[in-house]
């Protein structure tokens, strides 16, 4: 009998914790991407600097979404289709590998070769990523190039 109580006891527990671990998971999955977009804009920054090139990071909406890392505002399709140093396209990541977590809208951040800061119209922009259990995250580059996660 004692038993009986303290299965039932353990089960009513695990019901109560079972939908706070899933927003838990959720808001990891959410802040996993954040956090890989957060390094690829470092990568694709730095290499700015480094080969004195600008640095194109794209970021496309769809099913699943996608964005690259490229030189010469290159299409990050090309990714998929070709070797990446002839479609220049460095550094190419899936939504696929985030389930559960959508990209709000297309995006575009260019940093120039000089000293690495934000060019044109994209400076100030926010990337978005939302979950399943409207957990969200942003990454915003502002113009003097400096990338930030909220």
């Amino acid at each position: 009998m004692e038993m009986l109580i303290a299965i039932a006891i353990v089960a009513i527990l695990v019901s109560m914790a079972l939908p706070s671990f899933n927003s838990m998971l959720d808001r990891q999955r959410v802040r996993g991407a954040a956090e890989n977009l957060f390094a690829d804009l470092q990568f694709a920054k730095t290499q700015a600097i480094k080969c004195s090139r600008s640095m194109d990071l794209i970021a496309a909406t769809g099913s699943p979404w996608s964005y690259c890392v490229a030189t010469n505002g290159s299409n990050c399709a090309a990714a998929a289709t070709s070797d990446c140093a002839t479609a220049g396209v460095w550094k190419a990541t899936s939504g696929a590998d985030f389930t559960h977590v959508t990209l709000n809208a297309n995006a575009s951040v260019t940093f120039d070769a000089l000293r690495g800061g934000c060019a044109g119209a994209s400076c100030g922009t926010a990337i978005t990523f939302t979950g399943s259990s409207g957990a969200t995250k942003s990454v915003t580059v502002s113009a003097m190039g400096r990338i930030s996660l909220q």
